[in-house]
């Protein structure tokens, strides 16, 4: 499996949406955790954009979802690589 771009954008959506999609201020939750603005975590939900490495372990440190995805992602990878 290939690790692209798109690939890492749709597992971060997916991992928010399942931790944070129900609820009502959804970015504004996620942009305090990491720091970055609600407009930036919305657009992640979104899945339109990513975030960069710092914003990312932050992310991480506070949404488990995301970080069994990513993990997932790099197992998968490593497998690839053999």
């Amino acid at each position: 499996m290939t690790v692209t771009a798109a690939l890492y954008a749709e597992t971060v959506r997916s991992a928010l949406q399942r931790k944070y999609g129900p609820l009502r201020n959804a970015a504004k939750i996620i942009g305090r955790a990491t720091g970055v603005s609600h407009r930036t975590a919305q657009n992640w939900m979104d899945g339109t954009c990513a975030p960069r490495g710092a914003e990312l372990i932050r992310l991480v440190a506070s949404c488990d979802e995301l970080a069994d995805d990513i993990n997932r992602l790099i197992k998968e990878a490593k497998c690839s690589n053999r």
